[in-house]
């Protein structure tokens, strides 16, 4: 998502007029600004560079110096034109937010993130440029590790009918939790990054319904996926019961193999303590995919608490094989060896689902 600064921007009355002091100068401004508004970006930038050698104390040409060199893709004229902006005129937004973009294409991405949040604290901020210094936030704050703050950023999208292309990957970063950009995404992993980004934004766009299937295609598509576990935890445990509940039934009336509907249904109702209504999902769930590592972590957690204490310890032992990265198989067959009085095994699980948790979760 490229702001083209021209178009809309530069037609802006920001700044005060500068008094013009010699003829030199007065014809040199004169001249940056024709090639300006004839977008004859190398000739603008030249010109302003040498009227602003005269008089580097006009602001108005730093702002004209850096919008241009901005859309001329020359990022650090348009860096250096801006912080000469922003020292003298610290009040106007969009030149910090411009600083910003700058330097994120600079890859000095902490400046960035400064200075683009210092632009966004103005409410009177153009809204085309507010949509594009909040997309380059949530990216930024996706990179540092600040996964909830950029999924916050991502919200000001939430409605769009069409969101823009480069969205859906930036929200699939966040969803999975990588500390990335989206240029960064290995090639192997941006159909899965994709489709995680379109799934958390179908969710936030549209009803709890329409939610609910979107995360249980997700499963379908990426049944072994250890990250796409992780995110649905997530999902089920904010889901709503009777709009989430209602979508998966439906979901099973119209193709009973459906092996994601029944698995989530049956995650559900568990963490909303229904553990006897969840047994009979889980168990189809397991029936359709054996090798679904929360299908038999449903059942497992269903059996333990309801049916068969050693039944269920089996089928949380083969979700742990099936997925050993995931810290709630392990804490569920933790808990279910203490149940069961197999205090070794239970002391043994729980040490390598903590130490598994200090590897994967970041600290503050």
């Amino acid at each position: 998502m490229k702001l083209r600064i021209l178009p809309f921007l530069l037609s802006l009355a920001l700044f005060a007029s500068a008094e013009i002091q010699g003829q030199t100068f007065d014809d040199l401004a004169r001249r940056a600004l024709a090639a300006r508004d004839a977008n004859d970006l190398p000739q603008a930038i030249d010109l302003f560079q040498q009227a602003l050698r005269i008089n580097p104390r006009w602001s108005e040409g730093w702002w004209f110096l850096g919008t241009a060199a901005y859309d001329a893709d020359r990022y650090d004229i348009a860096r250096d034109a801006l912080a000469r902006c922003v020292a003298l005129k610290p009040d106007v937004a969009p030149a910090w937010g411009l600083l910003g973009l700058s330097e994120f294409q600079l890859g000095d991405y902490g400046n960035a993130l400064r200075h683009i949040e210092q632009s966004l604290l103005d409410p009177r901020l153009d809204g085309q440029m507010a949509r594009v210094l909040r997309f380059h936030e949530g990216m930024l704050l996706a990179h540092a590790g600040e996964f909830d703050r950029a999924m916050a950023s991502y919200a000001l999208f939430a409605h769009d009918d069409h969101p823009p292309t480069a969205l859906l990957p930036a929200i699939g970063i966040t969803a999975l939790r990588e500390p990335l950009l989206p240029s960064q995404i290995p090639p192997e992993r941006r159909e899965l990054v994709g489709a995680a980004g379109a799934t958390v934004w179908a969710a936030m766009s549209q009803d709890e319904a329409h939610g609910a299937a979107a995360f249980q295609r997700l499963l379908s598509r990426f049944p072994a996926s250890p990250e796409v576990h992780v995110l649905m935890d997530g999902y089920l445990l904010v889901a709503p019961l009777r709009a989430a509940g209602d979508e998966f039934r439906r979901e099973l009336q119209a193709d009973p193999s459906n092996s994601a509907a029944a698995t989530m249904l049956a995650c559900l109702l568990l963490n909303h303590d229904d553990r006897a209504g969840a047994l009979p999902w889980a168990t189809k769930a397991v029936q359709l995919a054996p090798k679904l590592s929360m299908a038999q972590y449903a059942l497992g957690r269903s059996l333990a608490a309801t049916a068969d204490l050693a039944e269920g310890i089996r089928h949380l032992e083969l979700a742990v094989h099936l997925d050993p990265t995931n810290i709630d198989n392990g804490i569920a067959l933790a808990s279910a060896y203490s149940k069961a009085g197999r205090t070794a095994e239970a002391r043994a699980e729980r040490d390598r689902t903590m130490e598994l948790a200090r590897r994967t979760v970041p600290h503050a």
